[in-house]
C-alpha cells in the first residue's frame, strides 16, 4: 500500500478540512499515480473533495454507520476494509489519500510514501505522522507562480 500527500514544512496538511494550497502539478500528480487505481480516504475528504473520484474504486472509512453515497464503498472498520481491498486489489497499488486520522491508522500498514514537500508554513489544524522513512527519490525544486511557493515530489519508503 501507499501513501500520497502534499506537507508543508512543518508535516501540516490541511487547515478547516481544506487543502493549505492548491497547485496544478501537484493535482497532475496525484492523478496521475493513483488513476485506476484504488483509494481510501476519510469521510472527511470525501466530503472536502465533494464526490468519488473518477476512474479510481472509492473507500471511505468512517465512524458514522449510516455514511453512503453513490460509487464509494463505506467501511466503520479498517480491518474489514483492508480485507476487502486486498481481496480486490492484490495486485494492484492502493492509495491512502487522506485525511489526518485516516494517515495515522494506516502509516504502519504502508510500504511507500509519495510526498510533495512545500517549502512554506501555512496556517493549519492537520499534520503528516513524523517522517522516519529512507528516501528513494527527489524531484528538482518547482517553482508555483500562483502560490508563490516552491516545492519537489518525494518518494520515500519504509
Amino acid at each position: 500500500m501507499n501513501m500520497i500527500v502534499a506537507v508543508d514544512n512543518n508535516l501540516a496538511i490541511g487547515y478547516k478540512n481544506q487543502l493549505l494550497c492548491s497547485i496544478s502539478e501537484d493535482k497532475k500528480y496525484f492523478k496521475k499515480l493513483t488513476d485506476g487505481k484504488a483509494v481510501i480516504m476519510g469521510r472527511k475528504t470525501y466530503e472536502s473533495i465533494g464526490k468519488s473520484l473518477q476512474n479510481r474504486k472509492n473507500y471511505v472509512l468512517t465512524r458514522d454507520t449510516n455514511f453512503e453515497r453513490d460509487f464509494i464503498f463505506t467501511y466503520t472498520d479498517k480491518n474489514k476494509l483492508l480485507e476487502e481491498v486486498n481481496i480486490l486489489h492484490r495486485s494492484e497499488d492502493i492509495f491512502v489519500i487522506g485525511g489526518a486520522e485516516i494517515y495515522k491508522l494506516f502509516f504502519n500498514d504502508c510500504d511507500m510514501f509519495y510526498i510533495t514537500k512545500i517549502d512554506k508554513v501555512f496556517k493549519a489544524d492537520s499534520y503528516f505522522p513524523a517522517l522516519d522513512l529512507q528516501l528513494i527519490s527527489e524531484s528538482e525544486n518547482f517553482y508555483d507562480e500562483l502560490n508563490d511557493l516552491n516545492y519537489r515530489f518525494c518518494v520515500y519508503k519504509r
